[in-house]
């Protein structure tokens, strides 16, 4: 059973690193470029496909 503790905001990616180097355990919710409309996503011309 998971427990909620607190929530965590980050506005520079470096304090993101930092606080991801702290251990855990802990899970992250991201939202970039995933929650973007469809339609924005292809009017900037962003991949629609990315191959790794």
């Amino acid at each position: 059973m998971s427990t909620f503790i607190a929530l965590e905001t980050f506005a520079t990616f470096a304090s993101f690193e930092d606080f991801l180097s702290t251990g855990g355990p802990w899970i992250a919710g991201l939202d970039f470029p995933f929650g973007q409309a469809q339609r924005f996503v292809e009017t900037i011309g962003w991949a629609a496909r990315h191959d790794l």
